[in-house]
């Protein structure tokens, strides 16, 4: 590609003072800070995860800083993982400190906010061996760092507030979604555990009748049972050994752990697909089905859209009564996912086995048209739910777009700042 007229080449030590942190020693308590009483905040790279830093998991005392390679970073810094886990990159919303795996960087020709962009953009592995394990990076390495950009300070800033304002929108959409499933939360609890009678309103003791359970003080209309009453909790099969390609290859759906957590309520698509072989060793079921993963991610329910198979991290109820309707087993499931965790075998991986999962006790409404009201109240929630991650998908392939177009120089924003001149912004 050809260098956009106007554009220079860069690299990051001739455009940014770069400064790494430091880590007190752990054995040395009065390094620490663990009462917060100073404004010592620390950074590590678990810290970068928001657009402005202004709050981390650790603070370090006065003496920390006096013996360790911690050095303060200015309001505006812009901080950047180089290590391990590789360009997170935020912005120092106060003045503070960074562990070694954490560099700050302030720009000398650069828009800052620039910076904070062309760094989610830019490859940041040039020159470093990829296939070695656990490839890092080191001062030196982050100087030599090239890239192109505008010359101009208004084009670079013009590119920066176009992102900023992507960015912006992906901020209020994500809240919103935080908000809409804290909304979700509080109904499942209502609903899930005082339920919604013939008219549409949710119980009360105020207003119904209640009794004594095992579980609490339930509706009069309800009961409390295991699972297992319901029916027969049974286990997916892994087709072994598992490298052995005769498995693999057909057009039958093989559902693995990864394939439920990038999921939400529906599962739409898997990752893998197995053989007819393949099939004959695992376990196939029909679309509609309500699977609950038992490692790794333990207690995530999640419903088939399509005929699959499920493998030995899964379990799935075969027969569940006709008094049962499956996508109210879904919320409740779902309602249940921390305390199901939290029932798993102690061992090495602390998996959860069809016995577990068969005594679990669950809140029954007697009548299943009670249970289709309940599932029908929150799946109008997970519909708005769903929209606003819709959303947020679309804003964020927008700002993917937007980068490697804008920060290439392939489309400018030179139209854009002549209007304003034009304009005398």
């Amino acid at each position: 590609m050809t260098m956009p007229d106007g554009w220079t080449k860069g690299t990051l030590g001739d455009t940014c003072d770069i400064e790494i942190g430091g880590t007190p020693s752990r054995t040395v308590e009065k390094y620490w800070d663990i009462d917060r009483k100073t404004e010592n905040v620390w950074v590590s790279i678990k810290d970068l995860r928001s657009r402005v830093i202004t709050e981390t998991a650790e603070q370090i005392s006065d003496l920390g800083i006096k013996n360790s390679n911690a050095k303060l970073q200015p309001v505006g810094t812009v901080l950047l993982s180089f290590k391990l886990t590789i360009g997170r990159v935020a912005f120092a919303g106060r003045p503070l400190y960074t562990n070694e795996a954490i560099a700050g960087l302030r720009p000398k020709s650069l828009n800052s906010e620039y910076l904070y962009y062309g760094l989610q953009q830019w490859n940041l592995l040039q020159g470093v061996d990829q296939a070695v394990k656990g490839a890092t990076l080191n001062k030196e390495k982050l100087k030599k760092i090239k890239f192109i950009y505008p010359e101009s300070a208004a084009e670079q800033s013009k590119i920066a507030e176009i992102l900023s304002t992507v960015d912006r929108a992906i901020e209020q959409t994500e809240a919103l979604i935080a908000k809409q499933q804290r909304i979700k939360t509080g109904l499942m609890q209502d609903l899930l555990t005082r339920g919604i009678d013939e008219h549409g309103n949710l119980r009360s003791e105020a207003t119904h009748k209640f009794k004594d359970s095992p579980l609490g003080r339930i509706p009069v209309e309800w009961e409390v049972a295991t699972i297992g009453d319901y029916c027969k909790v049974k286990r997916g099969a892994s087709p072994r050994p598992i490298q052995d390609s005769k498995w693999w290859g057909g057009e039958v759906g093989w559902v693995r752990i990864a394939d439920v957590t990038s999921s939400r309520k529906y599962l739409l698509t898997t990752t893998q697909h197995l053989s007819p072989l393949g099939v004959r060793y695992s376990v196939l079921l029909n679309a509609g089905e309500v699977i609950l993963s038992i490692c790794a991610t333990i207690g995530r329910p999640i419903i088939t859209t399509f005929p699959v198979c499920i493998h030995d991290g899964f379990v799935w109820f075969d027969g569940l009564s006709d008094k049962i309707d499956r996508e109210w087993f879904y919320y409740y499931l779902q309602s249940k996912e921390e305390k199901l965790a939290g029932s798993r075998q102690v061992g090495t991986q602390g998996n959860l086995n069809t016995g577990i999962v068969s005594k679990t006790y669950f809140l029954v409404p007697s009548y299943r048209e009670e249970q289709e009201r309940i599932a029908c109240i929150l799946r109008t929630i997970d519909d708005t739910v769903d929209r606003s991650f819709n959303t947020l998908e679309k804003l964020k392939r927008l700002k993917t777009a937007l980068m490697q177009d804008l920060l290439t120089g392939r489309r400018r924003v030179t139209a854009l700042l002549e209007q304003q001149e034009g304009a005398g912004i």
